[in-house]
C-alpha cells in the first residue's frame, strides 16, 4: 500500500450599481473582515461574520480574478470589496449607489476590473485594481459585461444588444442584437458574446429556455421546466448550461455539443439553488442552496464530489479560484453573513492510502474512465505521484506525437490571411481548419480586431464550419480528459511537451481545448 500526501492541485468564474466613491481601508483593527475562528470542516477562511450580531448584511456575487490573487464580493448593500488572497487583507471597498451590482469581472491580467448594473442610463464602469481609480466608464443598462480574452475589449449585454468596446478608450466596436421579441428576458452571456441565454414568457406564466447563437444566426430550445428561472450559468469553455429554477433543488444540465438531447438532472438539495458556477476550466460546477449547502459537481460524470455544510444560512453567491481548488460561497440571513473560502483539493485528493495495484499503468488507465468520481480521482493521483514516469504512457495511450501547432504557428497563420498571395490565404485557412483545438480561441480574438474584410471573412467562414467529433465511448472521453487534468498537475516541462501536442493535433477537439486551457492555466501560475 502507498500512502500519498495531499495534492497541491491546480485547476483552471465571475457581477453592480451607480458607485459613487472608493474608500481607503483603514486600521485593520479597526474594520474586522476575518474571522478565522471555529471554522466549519473543510473551510480555509471567513470574510465577515456569523451569529446574531452579523446583521443580515450577506454576500450576493463573487468573483475572482485570473491570477487568483484576488478575491471580490458584493454584500446586500452594495459594497464592492476587493481582498488580497495571499495576505486575507481588505484592498479597497466600492460603495454602491442604487442599482444592484449583478456583475463584477477582472481583466486577464487582474490590473482592472469592471462592475454593470442593468438601470436605466448606468454605464459598464471599469477599475483600477489597486488603486480604485475609476478608468473608463461606457455603455448603459448591461446586465453583465465581460474582458475579451487580450483584456482590449469589453463585451456587454444590454437589453436588446451585444455590444464591444475598446478598452482603454470606451469606444464602440460593434453592436449585434439580440432581442427579437418583447417577452425575451436575458439571463447569461457567454465570455466571447456568442451565446445568450433568453427564456420566453409563454401564456403570461410559462418560461422557456432558449440559446441564441449569434455568431451562426440560429435559435435553440431547450427542454425544461416551465416555472420561473432563477439562476443560469454557461461554462466557460461554452460546452455546458445549467439552470436552476424557482421553488425547484434540481438543476438542470445541458450538454451544448448536442442541445436536443434529454437534459440531465442533478439532484442533492433540499430547497431552492441560488447560485450556479462553472470552475474556470469547465470541470466542475457549484450550486448553493436555502438549504445552507453547496454541493460540487463533477462535470464528466454528473455526480457529487463535495459537499459542503457550514454556513448558518441561505447560500446566495459562489466562485471557484481559477488557478487553485479552491471555492468561495457567501450566505445572507439573520445568523450569517459570510464568506467562506473551501479546499476542494482535500475532497477530491484526500490523504488516503492508494492500492498497489495503481502501480500498473493499466489499472490506472481503466480506473481513469470510471463512471465513479472517486475512482477517476484516485487514478489521477496515482499518476500525479508518478510524475514523468507515467507522462509518456499517457502519451502513447492518447495516441498524438510529441509535437503540435504552438500559439505562435496559430498567429503565423491568422496573419497570412491577409497575405496579397491567394494561395497562401488559402493554405493558412486550411491549416486552422485543422487545428481549430487549439486556433478558436485565437481565432476569436483576431476577429475582433480583424485588420481587413478579407481576414474578417475568412475567420468567420472557419468558425462557421461544423466541428467534426468523432464517436467515442464516454469510459474513453474520461480517460483523455482526465489524463489532461492529470499532466496539468504535474506541470513539469515534460508533461508540457505532451499538452502541446494534444492541444495541437488531437482528434477531439474537445480534448484539444482542455489541453490548451491548461497550458494557459500552467503559463499564468
Amino acid at each position: 500500500m502507498i500512502k500519498t500526501a495531499n495534492l497541491i492541485c491546480l485547476s483552471v468564474i465571475f457581477a453592480c450599481g451607480q458607485l459613487l466613491a472608493w474608500q481607503e481601508v483603514g486600521d485593520e483593527s479597526q474594520r474586522p473582515a476575518v474571522k478565522q475562528d471555529e471554522l466549519p470542516s473543510g473551510a480555509i477562511w471567513r470574510i465577515g461574520e456569523v451569529g446574531p450580531s452579523s446583521g443580515n448584511n450577506g454576500f450576493y456575487h463573487l468573483a475572482y480574478s485570473p491570477d487568483s490573487k484576488f478575491l471580490a464580493t458584493r454584500n446586500r448593500e452594495n459594497f464592492v470589496t476587493i481582498y488580497n488572497v495571499a495576505t486575507r487583507k481588505q484592498l479597497c471597498q466600492l460603495e454602491g449607489g442604487d442599482g444592484r451590482i449583478n456583475c463584477i469581472d477582472f481583466s486577464p491580467e487582474s490590473k482592472f476590473f469592471l462592475t454593470t448594473a442593468a438601470v436605466e442610463d448606468e454605464k459598464v464602469k471599469v477599475w483600477n485594481t489597486q488603486t480604485g481609480k475609476l478608468e473608463s466608464e461606457f455603455g448603459s443598462n448591461a446586465s453583465l459585461a465581460y474582458f475579451s480574452a487580450n483584456g482590449n475589449r469589453v463585451i456587454c449585454l444590454t437589453e436588446k444588444h451585444v455590444e464591444t468596446y475598446t478598452f482603454p478608450g470606451g469606444e464602440k466596436v460593434d453592436s449585434v442584437k439580440w432581442r427579437s421579441q418583447n417577452n425575451e428576458r436575458r439571463h447569461a452571456m457567454s465570455r466571447n458574446g456568442r451565446l445568450v441565454v433568453v427564456s420566453t414568457v409563454l401564456n403570461n406564466r410559462l418560461n422557456q429556455v432558449q440559446i441564441l447563437d449569434l455568431e451562426n444566426k440560429s435559435r435553440t430550445i431547450l427542454d425544461g421546466p416551465t416555472e420561473e428561472i432563477k439562476k443560469i450559468s454557461i461554462s466557460q469553455n461554452g460546452l455546458w448550461i445549467a439552470a436552476s429554477y424557482s421553488r425547484d433543488p434540481k438543476i438542470r444540465l445541458w450538454d451544448l455539443r448536442d442541445p436536443h438531447n434529454e437534459k440531465f438532472v442533478l439532484a442533492k438539495q433540499k430547497q431552492t439553488v441560488q447560485s450556479l458556477s462553472f470552475s474556470a476550466d469547465g470541470r466542475f460546477l457549484v450550486s448553493t442552496s436555502w438549504d445552507n449547502t453547496s454541493v460540487v459537481w463533477d462535470i464528466l460524470t454528473r455526480e457529487p464530489v463535495a459537499h459542503f455544510q457550514g454556513h448558518q444560512a441561505n447560500v446566495n453567491s459562489s466562485a471557484f479560484s481559477p488557478l487553485d481548488l479552491t471555492l468561495a460561497t457567501g450566505a445572507s440571513g439573520i445568523n450569517d453573513s459570510s464568506v467562506l473560502v473551501w479546499d476542494l483539493n482535500s475532497q477530491l485528493f484526500p490523504d488516503r492510502e492508494i492500492p498497489k495495484a495503481f502501480d500498473s499503468f493499466e489499472v490506472i488507465w481503466k480506473e481513469l474512465g470510471s463512471n465513479f468520481p472517486a475512482q477517476s480521482f484516485m487514478a489521477v493521483q496515482a499518476i500525479v505521484q508518478n510524475g514523468d514516469q507515467f507522462v509518456e504512457h499517457i502519451s502513447s495511450k492518447i495516441g498524438v506525437e510529441l509535437q503540435g501547432n504552438s500559439h505562435d504557428e496559430i498567429k503565423k497563420w491568422i496573419a497570412e490571411l491577409d497575405s496579397p498571395k491567394y494561395k497562401i490565404r488559402e493554405a493558412a485557412t486550411q491549416k486552422l481548419l485543422a487545428a481549430r483545438g487549439i486556433a478558436d480561441p485565437l481565432l476569436h480574438e483576431a476577429l475582433i480586431d480583424a485588420p481587413s474584410t478579407e481576414v474578417k471573412y475568412r475567420i468567420t467562414l472557419i468558425l462557421r464550419q461544423p466541428i467534426m467529433r468523432p464517436k467515442i465511448n464516454f469510459d474513453q472521453l474520461r480517460r483523455l480528459h482526465r489524463s489532461v487534468f492529470a499532466l496539468e498537475l504535474i506541470g513539469s516541462l515534460k508533461s508540457v511537451e505532451v499538452l502541446t501536442a494534444i492541444a495541437g493535433g488531437h482528434a477531439n477537439i474537445d480534448v484539444a481545448r482542455d489541453a490548451s486551457d491548461a497550458l494557459t492555466r500552467i503559463q499564468v501560475r
